[in-house]
């Protein structure tokens, strides 16, 4: 006989948690190592006091350079899951301690001081923050306000606003569904449900699909049916991706006369309006001022087929993942509140301005060469460092028996939290200035 079923209540389990910052990411482990600052960092913080705090975490006065590439933590990679995401001290707090610790130390600075270096081989400009001439002893505050976009995030995590579609592209694509290995489903280009309603286009692009999939193409059936294939991409991208095509009706027109050199100037076109309303908000463009330069575009397009215009390039470069630097979108403002016919010439100036303004990583990894062969030491303090970074979460500070008893402490606790990560910094700070005056012998 058998036994029957028996419901019984459960009297203990595990409470489900949602996931946190400090758990491993799954992709990387087991290499992923949890956050180092938690409840061990605040009970120190509390009961020793920051200076207390500091040494039990063992910073020792080391003899090298503090400010090497490798403590940055750029490029940044974003967490992909969980919470308790930990503070960073900000741009403006840690221009306060450098600059206070400059002075301290007796440097003769000069505040945001351009430096262009150049050879054979390569040219970098960027701005220091605080910079001693003399000694060519400077700091340099990496932030968001002066850092490229590729300093910031992995490329992985990158989005560089790129033509949606152009012409290199779509031949690529072509070639690949051609051969046989399409990056696309076909759910995803036709209507799978609906297939009573398909129109003749949709009907021969099935049959051109299951044909390219299973046998191949002939070289005529690829000269012929290249068309086809591109006008039901586009029927695809224009039902899904509406804000993205500014010049549809040109795209249109170049697809159903099948113009090759007409459909990648028309491709060409449409990055570049889109880039214009990416970079200025429509509504602050004075009338008919964009088409101005619309118009202005279209024209050099035409009177130079096959090429996309070095503009449009300068165009993309200064549009930032984040935000757009100040002074470029100053800038920009101005150019689009009345038309200019130098306008090329003025984005151009506008871009060589942002690049000298913002680090990027090969600047940052030069920083480490330089500061080798004593020419330049120049410390890159990023937002993004580790050592300056601290975390707490109210359930461990409700937790620790100090706080438990005297709830007045929890403004106190977070703020101690805190300054253990800038007396980190400042420590860093002064050990950096003692050890680049040894290497330039002042």
């Amino acid at each position: 006989m058998k036994k029957q079923l028996e419901i019984k209540p459960v009297l203990r389990y595990n409470k489900a948690k949602y996931p946190r910052y400090t758990d491993p990411n799954p992709l990387d482990d087991p290499k992923a190592l949890p956050y180092p600052f938690s409840k061990r960092m605040l009970e120190w913080a509390v009961t020793l006091g920051i200076f207390g705090a500091t040494a039990c975490e063992g910073v020792t006065q080391e003899v090298g350079n503090t400010f090497t590439f490798d403590k940055t933590g750029l490029p940044y990679v974003p967490a992909i899951f969980g919470t308790g995401m930990p503070d960073r001290l900000s741009g403006k707090e840690m221009r306060e301690i450098a600059l206070r610790i400059c002075q301290e130390e007796g440097l003769n600075i000069k505040e945001n001081v351009p430096w262009v270096y150049s050879d054979a081989y390569t040219k970098m400009g960027f701005t220091i923050t605080f910079f001693d001439a003399e000694k060519k002893i400077g700091l340099a505050i990496l932030d968001h306000q002066n850092t490229e976009q590729n300093s910031i995030i992995d490329q992985t995590f990158s989005r560089i606003p790129k033509p949606v579609l152009n012409a290199a592209k779509l031949d690529g694509m072509w070639r690949q569904f051609a051969d046989g290995n399409p990056d696309f489903s076909l759910s995803g280009w036709l209507d799978m449900e609906k297939q009573a309603l398909w129109d003749k286009d949709e009907k021969a692009f099935y049959k051109l699909f299951n044909k390219a999939t299973f046998s191949g193409l002939s070289e005529k059936e690829e000269e012929d049916r290249k068309w086809l294939f591109y006008k039901i991409l586009f029927k695809n991208k224009f039902k899904h991706e509406k804000n993205t095509f500014f010049n549809k009706p040109a795209i249109e027109k170049a697809l159903k006369e099948e113009n090759w050199i007409a459909l990648q100037q028309a491709l060409d076109l449409n990055f570049f309006i889109s880039l214009l309303h990416k970079l200025i908000h429509p509504k602050e463009w004075e009338p008919k001022t964009m088409e101005q330069y619309i118009a202005d575009q279209e024209a050099w397009l035409a009177e130079n087929p096959g090429r996309q215009s070095n503009a449009t390039n300068v165009l993309a470069e200064l549009k930032d993942l984040f935000f757009i630097d100040t002074t470029v979108k100053t800038a920009l403002q101005s150019l689009f509140k009345g038309y200019r016919s130098d306008w090329k010439e003025v984005i151009w100036d506008i871009r060589e301005k942002y690049q000298v303004s913002r680090f990027n990583l090969d600047e940052v990894k030069a920083l480490d060469y330089w500061a080798e062969e004593k020419e330049l030491f120049v410390a890159p303090i990023s937002f993004e460092d580790d050592r300056f970074k601290y975390y707490y979460t109210e359930k461990e500070l409700m937790e620790n028996e100090i706080i438990s008893k005297n709830p007045t402490e929890l403004q106190r606790a977070k703020m101690l939290v805190k300054e253990v990560a800038l007396q980190r910094l400042e420590e860093s700070l002064r050990m950096y200035i003692r050890w680049a005056k040894r290497q330039g012998k002042y």
